[in-house]
């Protein structure tokens, strides 16, 4: 991981500056910049980031990816899963998740059980994947859930 930002005092005082973060690179709103000063603060320990409800075959198009800025700027492998694109050439893969699934997903594409982020945007049973992913073992150090009002 290179970092983004200048580095902090020793991780005093980064939740704090999450409220000034502002810029955008390619997700829909500004997790670039939040993971960035994140991970720059807390460091990362595997480089793994899993992403589903990724909508698009490729990296460029879609709502914006949440994980692109960490594969490209952090060096991050990441696994895309969507229900209805696949892609090898960006390790994303065609499954529609579930609490009955994901574990199995997980598992049978490598992810380590305590991957650095995992981005979640289904617009639907969110909720109910996510305390799956826990149930199974894994300890996602950084978690994003997108909910629609």
């Amino acid at each position: 991981w290179r970092p983004v930002f200048a580095p902090l005092e020793p991780q005093k005082g980064w939740i704090s500056r999450l409220q000034n973060v502002t810029a955008r690179v390619y997700s829909q709103g500004r997790q670039d910049s939040v993971l960035a000063l994140i991970f720059d603060s807390i460091g990362v320990t595997n480089c793994f980031a899993v992403e589903f409800g990724f909508d698009s075959p490729t990296y460029e198009g879609g709502s914006g990816s949440n994980t692109l800025f960490l594969h490209r700027a952090g060096g991050f492998q990441t696994l895309l899963l969507d229900g209805e694109f696949s892609n090898a050439s960006i390790n994303l893969h065609a499954h529609f998740l579930y609490a009955n699934n994901v574990a199995e997903l997980f598992h049978r594409y490598g992810v380590p059980q305590e991957p650095d982020f995992v981005s979640c945007d289904m617009d639907s049973h969110d909720a109910f994947v996510l305390r799956a992913i826990l149930k199974a073992g894994f300890r996602p150090r950084v978690i994003t859930a997108e909910y629609n009002l």
